[in-house]
């Protein structure tokens, strides 16, 4: 996780108010923008004011009001600041998504157009014009500044007042048919002299998503913006001298309409020379169609920024983009390895035989008849070890080598192109290495499963705390146990803190020194898996040159050991592609407090797409599903909560379904949760017995079943057949599956038995795992797991405690004059924690105890407000780590706070107060002295007497 900085992420209280509301009006005429507010469709644009100061009810000093418009094309945005002198308005001008944006007067709106309460866009426009946008997921958690809107802005300067007036092209929302007229959205403003922040949500929220106001009446036609382009994948070619470049480009029709649109793509060099290239399209709907733009002829080599968009054919108006970079290099021929195929290397226990070679030559095949090429092995010195000659040339060769003669060394393989007079016309390298057996060497298999010294290994793994650990995982990050296997996360600190060339473009030579004596230090310890480098570069700054060059090293270094990172979106997975082998991917779904079962379309889409990314990719990444092992709420979020037992097993599982083929469980603040602390033992020692069946080879036979929502993989254990079935819906239905072959069905952790070709019952979300294996597992059932799940959470719930809650906003409310974990986007962020009924005796990052941040200094206070008022005589309170030392209990009495009972000298961890009973609403601790800097208190309890 990251944590944005305080002039992105904002705090706030939570809101449980009814939500206002903003209309929208279509626009006859487009607005000009020059953020002078001043046209028609303004005026019948009912304005929305009311901002608050953030964290607070208080209206704002300086009012703010905003306006949405909208044709079939564009969101418009109108914000009018009041500023009685403008002379203190900071209109400092910036290129694209400078971060000082925020730190002037500027504005910011916020928009959820699916109403995910998720993820949304972020833009902020300052009293300059200037703007910095970017793509927001995990709730407001986190941000990735190089999602880039096509926005056309503008800023005015009046004589009490600054304004503002934004163009979003709804193609750069990424709307679709699916999206309706109603979104969620947030505007903010940032005023800095004097200081004042406010919004239109309630409490002045931010960076909060669940909080977002409702925006009515956006009704444009979303379903023409219905196409999805893919990945663009480039073809270079040299003919008659130049360097001709072709663009592969998948489209997807999902507009349910057969018409013709323009696809064209065009290229920006490091020059800023542009080529483009163009064809007219007509892709059926529901269908996904490969497409070739060019050739385009260029004239520079490097790094190119890529644009592809699908256009209305008749118009040319935009109804879909894609931006992209691509390193644009010639290389007239290349060697690609196919056998090995990891790392250029041959490991001791993949037993080869044969070095196997694609010779490409990227030249017109007639100019190919007259030439030929020398290919070699030979050592870093020179020396041949073997050699080929290749006459006539063809623009693609297999070749092979006896790889049991070569030595175990460094190696290059140097291809040489003659021309029919022997002169060198073109020549590459490519590097190749023999391994000496290394005890737990590590490698990918064809099939994309790993191995350990040549036997199948399944990833069941953890990134976790050491409080956090359960027996089952046999990977984890910090200091390794018992039989569990070593994921060196130390190393992602040392980027982070140590290495000052991280988010340059380069790394520095003293850098490259650091990374390069971790690598030698942590290489031969006999426990080690796989280098963990880093988590979520994307919205880091990191450059991904610069994770690349720390992923050569430390695989030059230690060639035995693969690199993990881990990416919450796509364009981070394609961004660094090259930097690991293995991806910690985390497509978070929104856990929603008011949902019984929560959507997992992420997963589903996320895992299918690495899939199809890495298919065509020489480097090959692949998916340990790195699950949300925490609760959004205690990080600021509202209407969130753990997720249950049922969304982590159906997630991590479907996340397999779709081509995952290992698993990281990301587990936080264990105590606290009986979905965790329980749920974690079970859900990993299923994945453990499950783990020979992930990896086992695929079925030939094919499953079938009557829904086109379940989705299946079959697998063949040593002749048992193991088949997976997720219901990748909302909706439940019984679903008919035919396995051709199958007479009898055990169903895992269900405890039941299914007929060879039988209907079953799908819960939203829900997945079955059948096995014709019928000796039951040593696994308790899930429906036993909830039960003990279920329990568990009952006996946090002592009789006649009346500040319990079982979720964050139950109905009881704690505040505070100062809580440490507010610094998580919200004041009361985690506050809550104090009535769920666990006693703590853990740190859990200072986030799930009441924390105070004014250290050595008193008074401190904490306030629980119950939803009604009771007749209340005793109270018990539970310092953290006996921290208390003077201070009472006070209950609000006829408008003002009263002393019900006051203690001095105190330091224990259970403390508790008899007093005459008082018929109260609202119970404070008022805190004047503590053993220590802060007061912390991890539960209170409040009973009648």
């Amino acid at each position: 996780m990251r944590y944005l900085a305080a002039m992105v992420v904002a705090l706030s209280l939570p809101a449980h108010a009814a939500t206002p509301v903003i209309d929208a009006r279509r626009a006859d005429v487009a607005p000009v923008i020059d953020g002078r507010i001043d046209d028609a469709c303004w005026k019948d644009a009912k304005p929305a004011g009311g901002f608050l100061v953030m964290n607070t009810d208080t209206p704002a000093t300086w009012t703010s009001e905003v306006r949405f418009c909208f044709d079939d094309a564009n969101l418009y945005i109108a914000v009018r600041c009041n500023e009685p002198d403008v002379s203190n308005i900071d209109t400092k001008a910036f290129e694209r998504d400078h971060h000082d944006v925020f730190r002037t007067d500027h504005v910011e709106i916020m928009l959820d157009p699916g109403q995910t309460s998720n993820e949304y866009f972020h833009i902020g426009v300052n009293a300059s014009g200037s703007v910095s946008d970017r793509a927001c997921t995990q709730g407001g958690h986190i941000g990735d500044f190089s999602w880039d809107a096509n926005i056309t802005s503008a800023s005015h300067i009046g004589d009490n007042d600054w304004s503002c007036e934004l163009a979003i092209p709804f193609y750069s929302l990424g709307v679709t048919a699916d999206v309706g007229s109603t979104w969620r959205v947030n505007v903010c403003r940032h005023k800095q002299k004097p200081k004042e922040l406010s919004s239109i949500s309630e409490k002045g929220a931010f960076n909060i998503a669940g909080s977002f106001v409702e925006l009515r009446g956006v009704d444009a036609d979303f379903n023409r913006y219905s196409y999805v382009i893919g990945e663009p994948k480039m073809s270079t070619l040299v003919k008659g001298g130049a360097l001709e470049l072709s663009l592969g480009v998948d489209v997807r029709n999902d507009t349910g309409q057969t018409a013709p649109v323009l696809l064209d793509a065009w290229l920006i060099s490091p020059g800023d020379n542009v080529f483009a290239a163009k064809q007219v399209i007509e892709p059926a709907p529901g269908d996904e169609s490969a497409y070739t733009l060019g050739p385009m002829t260029l004239t520079e080599q490097g790094e190119y920024v890529c644009h592809v968009r699908v256009a209305d054919a008749l118009t040319k108006k935009t109804l879909a983009v894609r931006k992209t970079t691509l390193p644009i290099t010639y290389v007239p021929v290349a060697i690609k390895l196919v056998e090995p195929w990891y790392r250029n290397a041959i490991f001791s226990t993949q037993s080869i035989d044969k070095m196997q070679l694609d010779l490409d030559v990227r030249m017109e095949e007639a100019a190919l008849k007259s030439m030929s090429a020398d290919v070699r092995i030979e050592d870093l010195s020179g020396k041949a070890l073997s050699s080929l000659t290749v006459s006539p040339l063809a623009v693609s060769q297999r070749l092979s080598y006896d790889a049991a003669s070569l030595p175990e060394a460094k190696m290059r393989i140097v291809a040489v192109l003659r021309d029919a007079a022997g002169k060198t016309v073109a020549d590459t390298s490519h590097p190749l290495r023999k391994l000496a057996y290394k005890k737990g060497e590590v490698w990918l298999g064809k099939d994309m499963q790993w191995r350990i010294e040549g036997k199948p290994f399944f990833l069941n793994g953890a990134w976790n705390a050491a409080k956090d650990r359960v027996r089952d995982y046999n990977a984890m990050t910090g200091n390794p146990e018992g039989d569990i296997l070593w994921i060196a996360h130390d190393i992602m600190n040392i980027l982070w803190y140590k290495v000052k060339s991280l988010r340059s473009d380069a790394l520095s030579d003293e850098d490259v020194e650091k990374v390069t004596a971790y690598a030698r230090e942590t290489r031969d310890h006999p426990k080690l898996f796989a280098y963990f480098t880093s988590d979520e570069p994307e919205v880091s700054n990191i450059k991904p040159a610069v994770l690349e060059r720390v992923y050569d090293i430390l695989a030059d270094e230690d060639p035995y050991h693969p690199v993990i990172i881990s990416n919450d979106s796509m364009h981070g997975l394609h961004a660094y592609a090259t930097a690991a082998d293995i991806n910690g991917l985390h497509p978070y779904p929104a856990i929603l407090k008011d949902k019984r079962v929560n959507d997992l379309t992420k997963v589903a889409v996320f895992v299918d797409g690495t899939a199809k990314f890495f298919a065509g990719n020489a480097h090959k990444q692949t998916v340990a599903y790195l699950h949300q092992g925490f609760n959004y709420g205690d990080y600021g979020a509202v209407n969130q909560r753990i997720p249950s037992y049922v969304e982590y097993r159906s997630q991590d599982l479907l996340a397999i379904v779709c081509g995952a083929n290992g698993l990281m469980h990301f587990n936080r603040m264990v105590a606290h949760y009986p979905e965790l602390h329980i749920g974690m033992v079970h859900l990993a020692k299923e994945c453990a017995y499950l783990g020979p069946r992930i990896i086992a080879p695929t079925a030939s036979i094919e499953p079938t079943a009557s829904s086109d929502k379940i989705k299946m993989l079959l697998k063949d254990y040593n002749g048992e057949m193991v088949l997976f079935a997720c219901n990748a819906d909302d909706e439940p239905r019984d679903v008919t599956i035919t396995v051709p072959g199958a007479d009898r069905w055990h169903v895992i952790s269900e405890d039941r038995t299914v007929a060879g070709s039988f209907t079953d019952r799908f819960d939203a979300w829900e997945v079955h795992i059948y096995s014709t294996n019928l000796t039951k597992p040593d696994l308790l059932t899930v429906k036993q797991i909830n039960k003990l799940i279920d329990d568990a959470n009952a006996k946090r719930r002592k009789p006649g405690n009346l500040a319990f809650q079982m979720f964050e906003g139950d109905g009881v409310v704690v505040s505070a004059s100062t809580n440490y974990a507010g610094k998580y986007r919200r004041l009361d962020a985690g506050l809550w924690h104090v009535v769920d009924g666990i006693v703590d005796t853990y740190d859990h990052y200072k986030a799930l105890t009441w924390h105070d941040t004014t250290d050595k200094e008193s008074p401190d206070w904490l306030e629980i407000k119950l939803p009604k008022a009771h007749r209340v005589g005793r109270v018990v309170v539970y310092p953290f780590d006996k921290t208390l030392k003077d201070y009472s209990v006070q209950a609000h009495v006829g408008g003002q706070w009263k002393d019900m009972d006051q203690v001095t000298g105190q330091n224990r961890d259970r403390i508790e107060h008899k007093f005459s009973t008082v018929t109260t609403d609202r119970i404070r601790l008022f805190v004047t002295a503590t053993n220590g800097p802060n007061a912390r208190v991890t539960e209170m309890e409040i009973y009648e007497q």
